[in-house]
């Protein structure tokens, strides 16, 4: 194969291609990133969760995310110190901003809750940064992120599975479902699509359609199990998404999924459309669920159904929020300190938590930053850039989680998902390359009939 002369290229024409730089992290720190930390911070989290069963509270896990922040940090200065300054920029305006909100509370004692609140964002934000620059720099990585994302729902799987043995915590006050040892439920839901989609999406670009309904199948399960509605919802949303994202793919032609692996992701959704709505149905009758759901419905109407009933503390954190706040604090929140103490607990839909703890300015500013790592399929490519079908499938997971926010909480803010659905983020936001794939075409595998597997 003749050999890539990059020389001859005008830096011109190749500007914007992050594959021209040299990226200042190793294989090793790659490999942990992708492969290692997501599962090991679920089993910290679990660990976590089981102590606080016991009676034992912990600061493991918010002292383990905050190390895994300041090694964000290091690497984004090592890989551009130029650019160092925006998630230092990030990091200083959460921490003043919280600053600000603990002296106008008059010492409120929840400004440490406030501070991880917003750190958990943070570590979101920077997980996507540093995961799309380092799957750019490498198309072996994608691999890498399926791997850790298998794993992850792996952890997860054996969580639900000590949940049904009567261990951990039951979701919905006891009555209804598990989530193991994880604490909080809607945690759990984005945690298991953020999983799903990183394991699912690399088995989907690699053609593999019995890894991928293998992988579908723990999915399905683990979302039935522990009942939360965003999850099972997910489930039948992927299912119907699925024929048309192999379709698009079959038209564009510009990945090197078959025709005939197309169709059988395309038909096996479409079985799938049909009979796990039936085995749904079937577990969520006997489980009792549906009582829950018939009671909201019965209370409030579809809107109750759909909130879970949260629109009633919308509406009292909204109304006292306003009644309570200056032109300031509409701006810049009155901080979680004021909700805890206030209103008594969040409220458990992400863009009105953001609104009273950090003002206009705090949820413009992270919905901003979700959507932008999302606008990856919608950026101007060159000739050099190359779009993972991997990527293709985060997107689509990550749009479906960001819609879930509108509706829940715990998902922009989440302890248990928020590295995983950085990595969701950054791969939807990646680009390979095409010089990265030309230089590295030597080792992909080769497929029966000759051909290159492509991610």
């Amino acid at each position: 194969m003749r050999k890539l002369n990059l020389s001859r290229v005008s830096p011109s024409r190749r500007r914007g291609s992050a594959g021209t730089n040299k990226l200042r992290i190793s294989e090793r720190e790659a490999l942990f990133l992708l492969v290692i930390l997501p599962p090991v911070l679920l089993v910290v989290d679990s660990v976590t969760g089981a102590l606080a069963l016991s009676g034992m509270s912990s600061p493991l896990s918010l002292f383990a995310k905050s190390l895994v922040l300041i090694w964000l940090l290091i690497i984004c200065v090592r890989m551009d110190p130029a650019g160092a300054f925006k998630p230092f920029s990030l990091i200083a305006f959460v921490f003043f901003l919280n600053l600000y909100h603990q002296f106008d509370a008059s010492g409120s004692k929840h400004w440490i809750s406030g501070l991880a609140w917003a750190l958990r964002f943070c570590l979101i934000v920077l997980t996507a940064v540093v995961c799309k620059e380092v799957v750019e720099h490498g198309r072996h990585r994608l691999a890498w992120v399926g791997i850790g994302g298998l794993i992850s729902l792996l952890v997860i799987v054996i969580n639900l599975v000590f949940g049904l043995a009567g261990f951990g915590y039951a979701q919905y006050g006891g009555a209804y479902g598990t989530s193991g040892f994880f604490v909080a439920g809607n945690e759990l839901a984005v945690a298991l699509i953020c999983a799903s989609a990183l394991a699912l999406g690399y088995a989907y670009s690699a053609g593999r359609p019995f890894r991928f309904w293998i992988i579908f199948l723990l999915f399905a399960a683990s979302a039935l199990v522990s009942l939360t509605k965003a999850a099972i919802l997910s489930v039948f949303i992927l299912l119907l998404a699925l024929p048309c994202l192999a379709m698009f793919h079959v038209i564009k032609r510009d990945h090197r999924l078959t025709d005939s692996r197309s169709l059988a992701f395309g038909f096996g959704s479409l079985a799938g459309v049909f009979a796990l709505p039936l085995a749904a149905a079937a577990y969520i009758n006997v489980s009792g669920f549906i009582d829950r759901l018939r009671f909201f419905f019965d209370l409030d109407g579809l809107v109750g159904l759909v909130f879970s009933g949260r629109q009633r503390f919308v509406e009292h954190a909204l109304g006292t929020f306003f009644e309570q706040s200056s032109v300031l604090d509409i701006l810049f929140g009155k901080g979680v300190g004021w909700v805890l103490d206030v209103i008594g607990h969040q409220i458990e839909v992400d863009p009105v938590d953001f609104l009273v703890a950090f003002g206009v300015v705090g949820v413009l500013g992270a919905y901003a930053l979700v959507i932008y790592f999302l606008l990856g399929p919608f950026k101007v490519r060159n000739s050099y850039s190359y779009r993972s079908t991997a990527s293709d499938f985060a997107w689509l997971c990550g749009a479906l989680i960001l819609g879930i926010s509108f509706f829940a909480g715990h998902v922009l803010n989440s302890g248990l998902a928020c590295v995983l659905f950085g990595l969701v983020l950054g791969v939807a936001r990646a680009q390979i390359p095409r010089a990265t794939l030309k230089e590295r075409a030597v080792a992909l595998p080769i497929q029966p009939g000759g051909k290159r597997s492509e991610c």
